[in-house]
């Protein structure tokens, strides 16, 4: 069922980030929770010093003390997860973060925090000289089988991709690199996609953090959407479900732009208001007298 909140639909929550009208229980918190526990999770890698490059794969077994149990004990966690939404293609969940050096989660979703530790010592590794580390999304995809897929696509922010399960194939700028186990790809800003494998009858988890520096934080110049408003109205990756909800406003927003592209605009009188749905991506923006959505030429369909 990739629809209907099944095992392998839209399930029945998502977790969201420490940001306004959300519960306590689905925010991604920093270093300690508001209960006055203090979720510290550290893992060191083995070599303090190994390079870590966009575009070239890392073994996570290799360079930290992340195994092979403990890797498959995350993805049986995660493809048991009542939280994952389908989305163009496979099913999704994701945790949103406040630009923090570290994200770690409060029960239930604990199990995932060592893991987080190690992608963000990797992550580390890919900073510059004088940046501090800023992460601001943590994405999970989860695969059923071959026939799931992720389309072409960028994000205007770096991320580390962490590969767990079946193998599959990744495709970076035209280049294909077979993902196994535990591989785990930097990338910054390349385009990337995971292609159908009608022959792979596995499934495979992705465990995808996105971060920057903190002055691109500050300056609003990263965002997990490759466009302003076309996965969202904020720094980070939204649900289609969710962009009539927007919770989360940036102290520089009234200074960013609303990028127009090729898509069609919309703009209707709020009392006249039609939904649409876009073939895997619209967006929505609620202005005093207005509402804008964007959708896709040829994609639109009346709901």
């Amino acid at each position: 069922d990739r629809g209907g909140g099944g095992a392998w639909g839209a399930g029945a929550a998502t977790a969201r980030a420490a940001v306004r009208g959300v519960p306590h229980e689905h925010r991604g918190l920093g270093n300690s929770s508001s209960s006055g526990s203090t979720w510290r999770v550290v893992s060191k890698l083995r070599d303090p010093q190994v390079e870590v490059c966009s575009g070239r794969l890392v073994s996570l077994q290799e360079v930290s003390f992340m195994t092979d149990l403990k890797l498959m004990g995350v993805m049986r966690q995660c493809m048991d997860s009542i939280h994952f939404r389908w989305f163009a293609g496979r099913s999704i969940w994701d945790f949103k973060a406040e630009g923090t050096k570290r994200l770690t989660l409060p029960p239930p979703f604990e199990f995932l925090n060592e893991l987080l530790a190690a992608l963000v010592s990797v992550a580390e590794r890919t900073m510059l000289r004088g940046e501090t580390l800023a992460v601001i999304q943590l994405i999970i995809n989860r695969f059923k089988d071959g026939g799931d897929e992720v389309k072409p696509h960028k994000h205007r922010c770096r991320q580390v991709c962490l590969s767990l399960g079946a193998e599959r194939e990744l495709n970076v700028e035209g280049h294909v690199q077979l993902m196994r186990h535990g591989d785990c790809m930097p990338l910054n800003n390349e385009t990337h996609s995971v292609p159908p494998a009608k022959s792979v009858g596995k499934p495979r988890v992705s465990v995808c953090l996105f971060y920057g520096s903190t002055k691109e934080y500050a300056d609003v110049s990263i965002s997990v959407n490759a466009n302003d408003g076309w996965h969202g109205s904020s720094i980070w990756w939204e649900h289609p479900e969710d962009f009539q909800r927007p919770q989360w406003e940036h102290p520089a927003d009234s200074r960013r732009s609303r990028t127009r592209q090729k898509d069609f605009l919309l703009m209707l009188n709020e009392m006249s208001t039609k939904t649409w749905v876009a073939a895997g991506a619209m967006s929505i923006w609620q202005n005093e007298d207005e509402l804008i959505i964007r959708v896709g030429i040829n994609e639109a369909h009346e709901r």
